[in-house]
């Protein structure tokens, strides 16, 4: 049927290698594949502006699929992060939204399999509730999306569990006390909640009374010789030497014990 506009005019169809250029006269479209065999398009056809509109909205959303199933190849990735690439291609709002949806019907996109995908490989990294959140977060994970995950209590303590061997070596040479707090940041950092942080604390084994004696002679001496540096007088080194020594949890009858006998 013919064109009310009838400049619109099928003039030539070239084929390249990854487009199709069709020209209407001084006017040039370049078409996906995917744009081309979905129409019928000869020399001499002609169309409306509102159907070459469509054609370019179409071809558009086909451009943007080719790309957005290239970067999706072999691997997951979350909507807003494939959203971000889309955007830096500069594809318009529109188009980024119904790309979305189509990925999403071919189940290429789906946020929750994506989550459980990396929820498992930070369990196995032994990170926490708190900590997995953060990474999926630093994925593009939606908090809509997060708030349905569930972190059972009983796993998280396993793995709290799991790192005290690795975490009571790394603090081997400390103190009981500093040990424990040591031991607490630690998995705080590794995202465990303060109840399950303070849980596993608890199974801290002491030290014997040898190793501490050893432990707390050598801070001292540590202590000792900062204070040296940092002060001129005795009251000086001796005030610092205290303050340092109580702060990693000595008692203070063992410190002027120690201090009375190194003076």
């Amino acid at each position: 049927m013919p064109s009310e506009n009838t400049g619109n005019v099928i003039t030539a169809i070239k084929f390249c290698k990854d487009k199709v250029v069709i020209s209407f006269g001084k006017m040039k479209i370049d078409l996906c594949e995917e744009a081309y065999t979905s129409g019928y398009y000869y020399v001499g056809k002609s169309f409306t502006d509102e159907q070459i509109a469509k054609i370019e909205r179409e071809n558009q959303i086909g451009f943007a699929m080719k790309y957005a199933k290239s970067v999706l190849s072999g691997k997951l990735m979350s909507e807003w992060s494939l959203r971000s690439k889309l955007y830096e291609k500069e594809y318009t709002k529109d188009i980024v939204d119904e790309v979305i949806i189509r990925l999403k019907k071919e189940k290429l996109i789906n946020d929750k399999a994506y989550c459980k995908e990396l929820i498992s490989y930070y369990n196995q990294k032994l990170y926490g509730k708190n900590r997995i959140i953060q990474e999926l977060r630093l994925k593009g994970i939606f908090d809509e999306t997060i708030k349905e995950l569930n972190f059972p209590e009983a796993t998280e303590l396993k793995k709290a569990r799991a790192l005290l061997p690795k975490l009571e070596k790394d603090y081997s040479k400390l103190n009981y006390v500093e040990k424990k707090q040591h031991v607490y940041n630690a998995l705080i950092r590794y995202g465990f909640s303060n109840e399950v942080a303070i849980e596993v604390v608890k199974k801290i084994k002491n030290n014997s009374v040898a190793q501490e004696t050893n432990i707390m002679r050598r801070d001292f001496a540590v202590a000792v010789d900062k204070g040296k540096k940092k002060y001129k007088t005795e009251d000086g080194v001796k005030a610092f030497v205290f303050r340092t020594m109580q702060a990693k949890g000595y008692r203070l009858v063992d410190i002027k014990n120690l201090w009375e006998k190194s003076t």
